[in-house]
């Protein structure tokens, strides 16, 4: 992986958590804090308009600059490419799967939600804002978890790639 290539995976990653527990750790129990409905629902959506396009775009320059340096692990090691990280490579596909899947339902199937209900003028009552923020904090923890499994993993890969 070239150094630019590294820099820009390592900074998404890092913005991606740094995001994420933020949100998790500050933003919904501040959220929480707040005595009325109304501006609960408006914090949350100013929030949410920012942080949603935030970790969308985090996450597709992690799956970019991933795919480049795949292919450069590839030109690299030729025939080796499966034998020396095959197995990992596996793994962290798979589990990649599983948080781009995950990172898109809390932004788009949950927090977007809330955030066109509030500009088209639609209700949300409170009991319906409450499963949608113990939803959003439940699918950040796990996307969260997944993150850190999937960076284990790529120090496999990498440990196998530079392997002599």
């Amino acid at each position: 992986m070239d150094r630019l290539t590294l820099w820009l995976h390592l900074t998404s990653l890092a913005a991606y958590f740094g995001a994420t527990l933020a949100f998790v750790l500050v933003i919904l129990p501040a959220v929480e804090r707040l005595e009325s409905h109304e501006e609960r629902l408006r914090v949350l959506t100013a929030m949410l308009q920012r942080l949603n396009p935030l970790l969308i775009g985090v996450l597709g320059v992690l799956v970019m600059t991933g795919a480049f340096s795949l292919t450069a692990y590839k030109a690299r090691l030729r025939a080796e490419f499966f034998t020396r990280i095959g197995e990992p490579l596996t793994l962290k596909l798979i589990l990649a799967f599983f948080f781009i899947n995950g990172v898109t339902y809390v932004a788009f199937g949950l927090a977007h939600r809330i955030v066109r209900a509030v500009q088209w003028g639609d209700p949300v009552p409170p009991e319906r804002l409450a499963s949608l923020t113990r939803r959003m904090r439940a699918g950040s923890i796990v996307n969260l978890i997944l993150a850190a499994w999937i960076t284990w993993v790529a120090l496999a890969i990498s440990a196998g790639a530079t392997k002599p």
